[in-house]
């Protein structure tokens, strides 16, 4: 109530969120420093009622997404500042992004320094979700956003509670049979086993994505193996391999 947000253009949209660039003004119509964008969701005719309401699982989704992303304060997490929940377009507001990870591979842009601090800023943030009893299950390139010279996950629509959720069973329901992106989904998913293993799969495919030659297979093998107890069991354990491949952590 203290805040207006003027919405300029929209700049992205998938699944059921629509993300658009807005500007930021305090009670006295003072605009806020810094550039904005707002998450809310799309208007896709799937989630609403047949009566025209949005439907409640789907809020229910887009309420989690907000709660885990703010449990999870942390450099390599994109932060939210503002969410709108009780009304008829909910929505959060956060940083708008330069660009994201996948436009810059893409482009051929990074050299292999900068590819390697993208990925460790990647197990940073998957860190500090695992560490709070979360899992991703959308980890990616897109996912990954670049803020200055910092990348940040974001996209926590996927995001599951490792600890007993009353609300994982209904949730799940609503999606296919495997969540994520194809060509990052852990082969045990389309089982419906989601695990810590299950991201560090999607950590793999990502390093995979970012590196040329050789160097680092044993860490992409390890970590895509079918089999899930073959798999890295933290993501510290990713960080102990590449530190002896390529020195100290900076």
């Amino acid at each position: 109530g203290n805040y207006l947000l003027d919405v300029k253009e929209e700049i992205g949209s998938g699944g059921f969120g629509l993300v658009e660039r807005v500007e930021l003004y305090n009670s006295k119509m003072e605009r806020c420093p810094g550039q904005f964008a707002r998450k809310s969701l799309a208007l896709d005719p799937y989630i609403y009622t047949s009566q025209g309401v949005v439907r409640a699982d789907i809020i229910k989704r887009f309420e989690r997404e907000i709660l885990y992303q703010e449990k999870c304060p942390h450099k390599n997490i994109v932060p939210i500042y503002l969410h709108s929940i009780d009304n008829d377009n909910p929505w959060y507001l956060m940083d708008l992004a330069d660009k994201d990870l996948s436009k810059e591979l893409k482009a051929n842009r990074l050299n292999q320094a900068e590819k390697i601090h993208a990925f460790r800023s990647v197990l940073n943030g998957v860190k500090c979700i695992h560490d709070n009893d979360l899992l991703h299950r959308d980890i990616k390139p897109r996912n990954v956003l670049k803020f200055d010279k910092t990348y940040k996950i974001g996209d926590f629509g996927l995001v599951k509670n490792l600890m007993q959720d009353p609300n994982s069973v209904v949730l799940t329901q609503i999606n296919d049979p495997a969540m994520g992106t194809e060509r990052y989904i852990a082969p045990e998913c389309g089982g419906q086993q989601y695990s810590r293993q299950s991201d560090i799969y999607a950590i793999g495919v990502l390093l995979e994505d970012l590196v040329v030659g050789n160097e680092f297979d044993s860490i992409v093998e390890k970590a895509t193996n079918r089999r899930p107890a073959k798999r890295y069991n933290t993501v510290d354990e990713i960080f102990t391999e590449l530190e002896l491949i390529i020195g100290e952590d900076e």
